[in-house]
């Protein structure tokens, strides 16, 4: 398909689901809210003038109870015995930078399945980033046919090759890269469930940590691991020069100033947040007015500062001046004289 083909059919598809918007009366302000996206982005989706994630088809064919055939091919299915997609006749339902879907099965009526013919293109740029993801309804069944693929699911991260599969719970924010140096293909089959309010299509970026990424931890850790990622071995070197402050909670203030690093809650549920650019900076101002009360390394310091945030900003600040904290409780209340 030529570009020329390509954005004829992205303004197809825009002006049906502006059709089906104006007929169930919904605004661009909803359906930007049921879509995940800003009033902006939903604007130039609908208006066919940007790339249409399938996500973004898959959300508005729920919304309005329609097949996404309705929208990528403007008719309904209407195979209802079987039906047979010849290799390289699928449907393209999809086309964004690095990534192409396309509907192995456009025409059958009452699917309960949508299976998909998906090419991610491999790109080196994204090895060593966070991978986008994003979240639906139902469950998701994918089968690697050649390549490699990285598959973000949750808090975890599965690196599958030609022949592995995978299945999970698609609600559960996931996204793939493909790796191993060249493009990855393989077969999608999504089970659209009941959305919820909780399921609600949207776009996220979770915090993964690839191979070869330069980490916090590198200087004081080694790791040894096989080609599937298990751990071998670890060591832990220079670990007579590791200083907590300086070296995790510094090195996170210079990295990620406005991360969180605590939250405090006192007695009467008052909050409190602190970023590591806060415990840094206010940890340097204890160091520095201990030091001048003569504190020095080595030194044994006694802290009774019971369930305070300062107790925090203090063991930082002795930390730094290698002084040996030492919490402790205060003692109890003198009984009355007789």
């Amino acid at each position: 398909m030529n570009t020329t083909d390509m954005t004829g059919m992205l303004y197809e598809v825009g002006t049906r689901i502006k059709a089906l918007r104006e007929i169930a009366g919904y605004s661009v302000v909803y359906m930007a809210d049921q879509t995940g996206l800003d009033v902006e982005t939903y604007i130039e989706y609908e208006a066919g003038r940007a790339d249409l994630p399938f996500t973004f088809i898959h959300n508005c064919a729920r919304i309005f109870g329609v097949d996404i055939t309705d929208l990528i091919e403007g008719r309904s299915a209407n195979l209802r015995s079987y039906t047979v997609t010849r290799k390289g006749e699928a449907t393209i339902t999809t086309r964004q930078e690095g990534i192409e879907i396309s509907s192995l099965a456009p025409m059958f009526s009452g699917k309960i399945a949508e299976p998909f013919w998906v090419t991610y293109s491999y790109s080196e740029e994204l090895q060593n980033q966070p991978i986008h993801t994003h979240a639906h309804s139902g469950q998701e069944f994918d089968l690697i046919l050649s390549g490699e693929l990285l598959v973000r699911i949750g808090d975890h991260v599965e690196h599958l090759r030609e022949g592995d599969s995978i299945y999970y719970d698609s609600s559960t924010p996931h996204g793939e890269i493909a790796t191993g140096g060249r493009d990855c293909t393989f077969v999608a089959v999504v089970l659209p469930g009941e959305e919820t309010e909780e399921d609600k299509l949207v776009d996220a970026v979770m915090p993964v940590r690839l191979p070869k990424q330069n980490m916090i931890y590198d200087r004081f850790v080694d790791l040894d691991e096989d080609g599937e990622g298990h751990l071998q071995h670890i060591a832990f070197p220079n670990s007579d020069h590791f200083n907590f402050a300086f070296d995790i909670v510094d090195r996170l203030a210079e990295r990620k100033p406005d991360k969180l690093a605590m939250l405090y809650v006192d007695r009467y549920m008052n909050e409190q947040r602190f970023t590591f650019e806060d415990i840094s900076r206010k940890s340097n101002r204890a160091a520095n007015y201990f030091k001048a009360l003569g504190i020095k390394k080595g030194d044994r310091v006694m802290l009774v500062l019971r369930r305070n945030w300062q107790f925090w900003v203090v063991m930082m600040a002795l930390h730094k001046l290698g002084a040996v904290a030492i919490p402790a409780t205060r003692p109890p209340a003198s009984p009355p004289s007789a």
